[in-house]
Formats: structure tokens, C-alpha cells, sequence
């Protein structure tokens, strides 16, 4: 089997450098690049398989990515990153040979932390959220049972943590389905 092609985009360059650091050492292969105004000139779409966008990336430089990415290389697996989790993140996406479980992920905060994704089959669930203060901290917020379809969990806003929160959803086969809490 052929080792997937990995590109990493973020912010910043310390943590990019110790993430790409992570992923060596996991044995697993990427580029990564903080240069965003700057990264369809150093990288073609073309060229890779899975491409992972950090935490520190606002909404709208998400979405940029995403579209340029998608119009040059349709194939390409783009997935949002957390970084305590990216090697592990990596590892699922690079090995995995079913279907995904979890989609559709969307976070919304009108009042409390709301949770909405789709689940292809009920499966046992591990919603965490993550902040920075300054190292990670990460905090459990749901564990349990949830059913095929449509999920939507609530969460209180007092769990979230200062400066820039992520949810990560964790099942059982590893698969972890992560994304930025706008607030």
C-alpha cells in the first residue's frame, strides 16, 4: 500500500514545526506550512492525498483553503486538526478502510455549546473540548451512547475555555471527527 500524501497548513510556525516533528516520529510522512498567502505557489493539490488544516485557522481562511483545494484536486481529504490529537488524527486517516461514522460535524453557540453531526450507526461516543492555557487542555464534555442519524448535543458555554476551544469526537475505532468552536 502506498503511503498517503500529507500537507499541513497552520498559523504557527513552533507549533507546526513540532507537529510535523510528532508525525515523523509516528512514522508517517507530511509537509506542512504556515505561509498561507503563499502555499498554492509552494504546493500543488495534485500532489497530495490528505491534507489537514490547523486549529489556529479562522473560518474564512478555512473555507478558502478548502475550495482551492477541492478545484484542483477533487479527491483530496481535507481534515480539520487539533493539535493534541493530530497524530492519532493522521493515523485514522491514513489507515482507514471503512466508511467513515461520524459527518457533517457543525458547531453553533447561541446559548449553550451545540453539537449537531450524523452518525452512520450507533455507536459509543467521546465529545471533548480543547483550549490553550498556554499548553493543552483538554476536557470531556459528553460520553456515551448515541444513536444512528441526526445527533445534536448540548453542552454548557461555561465548559469552554479562554481563547480559541475545539470539540473532538472520539468512537471507539479511532476515528476522531474534530472542528473549531466559533464563538
Amino acid at each position: 500500500m502506498t503511503p498517503k500524501r500529507i500537507l499541513l497548513l497552520g498559523k504557527r510556525p513552533d507549533v507546526m514545526q513540532r507537529l510535523l516533528r510528532q508525525v515523523h516520529e509516528a512514522g508517517l510522512q507530511a509537509q506542512g506550512s504556515t505561509d498561507l498567502p503563499t502555499f498554492h505557489q509552494q504546493f500543488n493539490a495534485l500532489d497530495f492525498d490528505l491534507i489537514g488544516l490547523g486549529g489556529g485557522l479562522e473560518q474564512p481562511e478555512r473555507q478558502a483553503l478548502l475550495l482551492a483545494f477541492r478545484r484542483h484536486n477533487p479527491a483530496v481529504e481535507v481534515v480539520d486538526l487539533v493539535a493534541p490529537l493530530v497524530v492519532e488524527q493522521l493515523r485514522y486517516h491514513t489507515q482507514k478502510v471503512a466508511a467513515p461514522l461520524l459527518s457533517d460535524l457543525r458547531v453553533r453557540v447561541p446559548d449553550d455549546v451545540e453539537i449537531s453531526f450524523i452518525a452512520a450507526d450507533a455507536c459509543r461516543l467521546e465529545a471533548s473540548f480543547y483550549h490553550y492555557n498556554p499548553q493543552p487542555v483538554e476536557q470531556v464534555v459528553f460520553a456515551g451512547e448515541v444513536p444512528q442519524g441526526v445527533n445534536v448535543v448540548e453542552i454548557s458555554k461555561t465548559s469552554l475555555g479562554p481563547g480559541p476551544n475545539f470539540v473532538a469526537l472520539k468512537t471507539k475505532t479511532g476515528e476522531i471527527l474534530a472542528g473549531r468552536i466559533e464563538a
